[in-house]
């Protein structure tokens, strides 16, 4: 039985947060012993942080209090005050307050200034790294990430960060490595277990992963994101109902989306539960605005696949109705094709041939239609009729194949031996497949034998 997982939830699961915001620190602007110990670390180690001169120490003074209630004028203060001469602190404690208002671009232009002026300033580059993160410039916030750690920071959220970067950017056995260090230094942090869990899923290691996540979801069974990540991994460790029933459970959550939805139903399909499998289809159409009409019409092509022809014709009833008026001509005839593969699956031949008719006046050259046509007509007996569409359908590329293939079956049905032969053999120089070679193997063990 052919397996039509797709796996919706992957991508879902796995898409690079971009927007989300990580800490500067635990430490914030309004606790008065986290700006004594900033404004007084400076010049502590020298060989990564820059000094302050005596009028620089003191402005800081003057600004401890300014930053915790007026920021605006103690960056204003900080950029009157910044000339090409003056301590690289000034410009770190710029960039900080920029990035903790937001000013992406501007914290990051500063966070270099500070380093052109102190090569080695150790903070400087795991902020700067820090805000390029937070731009989404994954490739660039890496080196500076991995220079902050060089100078001896030792802080899981800079690995973490760096697990993150390294997972935008395709190095998911970098990624790994990082994450690693980051849960072992900050292993309450849910930002880098669920990281590790992800990188470990990239590497293949599904089990892991798989155990991570169902540990954080014991402890978090609230967060949908958790449920949704981990399907993914059972799915991979072949625990498909486990899966489904992750998904009932974001169902049942009212989490479940489209994309959710039609991987339940998939997964209903593949276990041989089609009603359960176009119920789950049709509520993926009723939920977040639907699936895209390629992915509905992949669904119900799935139906037909498993010989659901009640409930294929079902869900493509409810398309016609959901995109009525809507779609372009390509997916107009897609739908009709659709419509009649189940009437010809159903017996209904008549009806199919009218629609494929249909098709044929709008796109005269689809493939699919001139197959069915041909297939339709070799059911009623008319070869002539049959083998006219066979030879239409064997000059489009989608279908050439299956054209030369069903052909030559009608061919030696009528023990037209002779005739199979060459199609059976265009057939596999196209698209070799040793079930079809061994059938022309026989074909031609009956052509020699009627000479």
């Amino acid at each position: 039985m052919r397996t039509f997982l797709s796996l919706f939830a992957l991508a879902l699961a796995f898409t690079p947060a971009h927007g989300q915001i990580f800490p500067l620190s635990e430490n914030r602007w309004d606790n008065p012993e986290f700006r004594q110990r900033f404004l007084g670390s400076f010049g502590v180690n020298t060989r990564i942080e820059p000094e302050l001169s005596r009028d620089e120490a003191t402005l800081f003074g003057e600004l401890v209090d300014l930053i915790g209630t007026n920021p605006d004028q103690a960056i204003a203060r900080l950029r009157a005050a910044l000339t090409a001469e003056s301590s690289a602190a000034l410009d770190y404690t710029l960039a900080s307050l920029l990035l903790q208002q937001g000013d992406l671009p501007a914290a990051v232009r500063n966070y270099r200034n500070a380093i052109r002026k102190f090569p080695n300033f150790m903070r400087a580059y795991r902020n700067l790294g820090l805000a390029l993160v937070q731009q989404g410039e994954f490739a660039d916030a890496i080196p500076m990430l991995v220079k902050a750690i060089e100078l001896g920071d030792g802080d899981g959220n800079t690995f973490g960060l760096l697990g993150f970067s390294y997972l935008n950017v395709d190095r998911p056995r970098s990624a790994l490595d990082a994450y690693r260090t980051a849960y072992m230094l900050r292993p309450d942090s849910r930002d880098w277990k669920i990281g590790l869990a992800q990188a470990l899923t990239m590497n293949g290691d599904h089990a892991q992963a798989s155990a991570i996540l169902r540990e954080m979801i014991e402890a978090n069974p609230a967060q949908t994101s958790l449920w949704l990540t981990r399907v993914n991994s059972l799915i991979s460790l072949g625990q498909e109902m486990e899966a489904a029933a992750h998904l009932e459970v974001l169902s049942r959550m009212e989490a479940a989306n489209a994309a959710s939805l039609r991987l339940l139903g998939d997964i209903y399909l593949n276990a041989a539960m089609p009603q359960l499998a176009v119920a789950n289809y049709s509520r993926a159409m009723r939920v977040d605005g639907g699936l895209p009409i390629g992915q509905a019409l992949g669904a119900a092509r799935n139906l037909l696949t498993f010989a659901a022809f009640d409930e294929a014709a079902e869900f493509v009833q409810l398309l016609e109705q959901k995109f009525q008026g809507e779609l372009d001509d390509s997916q107009h005839v897609a739908l009709l094709n659709l419509v009649a593969e189940i009437a010809l699956a159903r017996g209904e031949d008549s009806e199919a041939a009218a629609t494929l008719e249909r098709v044929l006046q709008t796109d005269p050259l689809n493939g699919r239609a001139l197959l069915l046509l041909g297939n339709y007509y070799n059911r009623s007996g008319n070869v002539e009729e049959a083998e006219f569409f066979y030879r239409r359908a064997a000059t489009i590329e989608s279908v050439q194949v299956d054209a030369l293939i069903q052909h030559a079956r009608m061919l030696v049905s009528t023990r037209n031996f002779a005739g199979a032969v060459p199609l059976l053999e265009r057939a596999q120089s196209i698209r070799p497949n040793s079930n079809v070679e061994a059938y022309l193997t026989a074909v031609r063990s009956a052509r020699d034998a009627a000479r």
